[in-house]
């Protein structure tokens, strides 16, 4: 995994805020660290959304993060150029297909690099799949071409697929 140098100093800052966070937010959030990222969870404290929040603001402000709205959850991350549509473009790069799953809005982004690539004939066939859930976020639902009943469906879709490629860990045959 490659790291975008302009997100490199990022790093102390994201560090420093995690600890603020763990200290200032109420039991029941999760505060998880990425390393150049950090995200607030509140599934497990629903009622704690608008403390998550004005803490996420306060956090990213005084530590230049950006913030990105996440299911149940804020994330803040270093204010780059570099999202999952960015990253899926360079995987797909030279490639005839490609593939992205997704559950949240951060997905959105791939998604929509991958419908651009097929677009603009860069690429034959790209194909978006939702991961849905009851927190699935209904935009990420309607950008798929796909929607597979959770993590288990999911799971079983790429067994099936790795199968009839004939795939073998660490070849394809």
């Amino acid at each position: 995994m490659r790291t975008d140098p302009a997100a490199e100093p990022f790093r102390r800052h994201v560090a420093v805020a995690v600890a603020e966070a763990r200290a200032a937010l109420p039991p029941g959030v999760l505060v998880e660290e990425k390393g150049l990222s950090l995200a607030l969870h509140y599934r497990e404290a629903p009622d704690a959304e608008a403390a998550v929040l004005a803490v996420a603001a306060d956090l990213a402000a005084r530590h230049g993060l950006a913030e990105q709205p996440a299911k149940l959850a804020v994330e803040l991350v270093p204010p780059v150029a570099v999202d999952k549509g960015t990253v899926a473009t360079e995987l797909a790069a030279g490639s005839q297909v490609a593939c992205v799953l997704g559950d949240d809005l951060g997905d959105l982004a791939a998604f929509t690099a991958l419908g651009r690539l097929a677009e603009l004939g860069r690429l034959g066939a790209a194909l978006r799949i939702a991961v849905a859930a009851r927190d699935t976020p209904p935009p990420l639902l309607r950008a798929a071409d796909l929607v597979l009943d959770g993590p288990p469906a999911a799971l079983a879709f790429l067994e099936e697929l790795a199968e009839r490629l004939g795939y073998v860990p660490g070849r394809l045959r």
